[in-house]
């Protein structure tokens, strides 16, 4: 099967079975980092650390959650759009 052809098959599907779906994509993912849950945790916390080093500095802002969970709904948004555009071309 395809990539186009499972796209199209999972268009089919109601939303709690693409829901199942993403779960389990999303968890594939997350474990395929090539790290242990240790080192992965570990590099998360140095990340975070680095990242609230520099707002601290003053290298970064804070963006209000709303604006940044409006920008996040539009790209996906934006995103079913053209995969709904690209599956029926």
């Amino acid at each position: 099967m395809t990539v186009e052809e499972m796209q199209r098959e999972l268009i089919k599907l109601d939303a709690e079975s693409r829901s199942e779906i993403y779960c389990f994509l999303m968890d594939l993912m997350e474990g395929d980092t090539g790290f242990d849950e240790e080192e992965y945790d570990r590099l998360w916390a140095e990340e975070c650390r680095r990242r609230c080093d520099e707002f601290d500095r003053g290298e970064s802002r804070a963006i209000p959650a709303e604006q940044v969970f409006a920008e996040a709904r539009a790209l996906v948004v934006e995103r079913r759009l053209a995969c709904a555009k690209e599956l029926t071309a």
